[in-house]
């Protein structure tokens, strides 16, 4: 089957962008795939200093009779793990919640984009 002139402009059209760009059955991707910004062992570390701090701070409580001087640095040092630990799970369960919805985004557009130039592509 013979592509008329007008299919060639449209397609031409759809295959012509920037350089730095992927063509994949002429529909263009994104420049660069939007990925994790935390890794699994930064996210790993995240929870465990959590743990560990509330863990920590547990066995004091329970093994506190009288408090001497460096039990209230112990304390003090527990509590200060249990804050760094529950505001950096806070911010990488809220990266990984908004990078996975990022990379949902991008890969739904590009498969809209895909089946519409397949739907137009004669066979």
């Amino acid at each position: 089957m013979e592509a008329t002139g007008r299919e060639i402009v449209r397609l031409t059209c759809i295959c012509l962008h920037e350089s730095d760009e992927q063509n994949v059955r002429g529909v263009t991707m994104y420049p660069q795939k939007h990925r994790m910004r935390n890794t699994g062992a930064f996210t790993f570390l995240a929870y465990f200093t959590l743990g560990a701090g509330v863990l920590l701070f547990s066995i004091g409580l329970y093994n506190a009779t009288g408090l001497q001087l460096y039990e209230k640095g112990y304390y003090i040092a527990c509590m200060l793990l249990v804050a760094v630990g529950s505001i950096l799970t806070q911010k990488v369960v809220r990266d990984n919640a908004e990078d996975r919805a990022i990379i949902e985004e991008q890969e739904r557009e590009f498969n809209l984009k895909v089946s519409k130039v397949e739907k137009e592509t004669p066979k």
